[in-house]
């Protein structure tokens, strides 16, 4: 007698679902406590679960509900609720896009000049580095003879805090951080990039974290290595 089909209709949510997973520190490996894991977790925020019904949302056999289960495992996993239940990041406009397009270049330029006054030399990647283009790498910088490569977000302010969006995925480069302090006044920042992993919030390609939450300290001079 032939076995009948296992019909999966969310592949989809199944795929977001494991790089949420796989992206978070926190997770254990699949085959090595994960569905437990997160059936416990899922649990103790007043949700019962069991390690099967995890297993079927990983391989698209079906997926969290009610809508307050999956604003749950959103939480626990530390991800975008949109990215996670529809695939969707939030929206910006072609206008805004430009916008932190422009705001990213003048950023760089910013730095790059530091660095020159400084003492050390700074360097833009040339086209077709690789390298680079898979760290998001905006600047390179020559400090006592040491190449450094540098990622550089500037911050937004969102209450009492400030939010920065790094890559998603882990970068060979150092995050430089430029925090908003008034009219053209900045506060220069190095963001610990494996804090940073741990605690933000997935939001589609980028991570969200907010300043107050992750381990940094003030950039005083580019003269020095890092």
């Amino acid at each position: 007698m032939m076995k009948k089909a296992v019909l999966l209709r969310h592949e989809d949510f199944a795929r977001r679902f494991k790089t949420a997973c796989d992206e978070n520190p926190n997770v254990p490996e699949l085959n090595h406590g994960r569905l437990g894991w997160i059936a416990k977790n899922l649990g103790e925020k007043g949700f019962e679960t069991t390690p099967e019904t995890v297993r079927k949302w990983t391989v698209g056999q079906s997926r969290p509900h009610p809508h307050a289960k999956m604003v749950a495992l959103a939480e626990l996993l530390r991800v975008d609720l949109d990215w996670l239940s529809n695939g969707t990041s939030p929206g910006v406009t072609k206008k805004e896009a430009r916008v932190r397009r422009e705001v990213a270049d003048g950023a760089v330029n910013f730095i790059a000049g530091l660095v020159q006054m400084s003492g050390a030399h700074p360097a833009f990647p040339a086209e077709g580095d690789e390298f680079a283009r898979s760290n998001q790498i905006d600047l390179y910088a020559i400090i006592r003879g040491i190449q450094h490569a540098f990622h550089i977000v500037t911050g937004e302010v969102v209450g009492d805090d400030v939010e920065f969006l790094i890559p998603a995925h882990p970068t060979n480069a150092i995050i430089i951080g430029l925090v908003p302090k008034g009219g053209l006044s900045y506060e220069i920042v190095w963001i610990d990039g494996d804090d940073a992993e741990e605690k933000g919030v997935r939001r589609g390609d980028l991570t969200a974290i907010t300043l107050g939450s992750v381990a940094h300290k003030p950039v005083e001079t580019f003269a020095q290595k890092f």
